[in-house]
């Protein structure tokens, strides 16, 4: 459990838009376990990504014509899971996130902080061993943010998912097992004379 500090534009986000498959690097190689995933094609980088990778998007990317409910199942529809199976795991997540009463809602019914938790709850949904999260406590109050929190550490602890954060948040920053301040990843390497 990973946090990515930093000031805003500070290349935060476009580094977990890297690590995640969302953007190219525009240099060198990047490799997850034995794949070199510069070497992908695109239909291919979209399997990779299915499989190993879920997001929790800062702006949630919820489909507006869609239900919560059905924002909350897609991932696991692409995975091949039952619909029944995706639906009964989809209220278990949404009753612990409080967001049960919200599923036959569309996006715009509710507010950002329920919007950003159906998005976490998606996220939770797609059995990924790794979860990136860009700012996922930013819309929450404090008591829901530490909620989250502790589901995501324990989802680390209890079932060995790899959960990198992008964060400003300090207090939420100190959940994580390392803290790693952007701007030490970005700076150039020293020169050897």
């Amino acid at each position: 459990m990973v946090a990515i500090t930093g000031t805003s534009g500070s290349g935060k986000s476009t580094l977990l838009n890297i690590l995640s498959c969302l953007d190219a690097p525009t240099s060198g190689s990047y490799y997850f376990k034995d794949t070199c995933i510069n070497e992908l094609s695109s239909e291919a980088l979209g399997s990779f990504r299915t499989l190993h990778f879920s997001h929790i998007f800062q702006s949630y990317w919820l489909i507006p014509h869609l239900s919560i409910m059905d924002n909350i199942v897609l991932p696991q529809y692409y995975q091949g899971r039952s619909l029944t199976k995706s639906e009964e795991d989809a209220h278990s997540i949404a009753k612990q996130l409080d967001i049960s009463q919200h599923l036959d809602k569309k996006p715009k019914q509710l507010s950002g902080g329920q919007q950003q938790r159906a998005c976490i709850a998606r996220a939770l949904m797609s059995q990924t061993p790794v979860i990136f999260a860009d700012e996922p406590t930013g819309a929450l109050d404090q008591e829901n943010s530490h909620a989250i929190m502790n589901i995501f550490k324990q989802l680390n602890q209890q079932q060995g998912k790899t959960i990198v954060i992008v964060t400003h948040d300090h207090e939420m920053a100190n959940y994580c097992r390392l803290i790693h301040p952007v701007t030490s990843l970005f700076e150039p390497e020293a020169q050897n004379d």
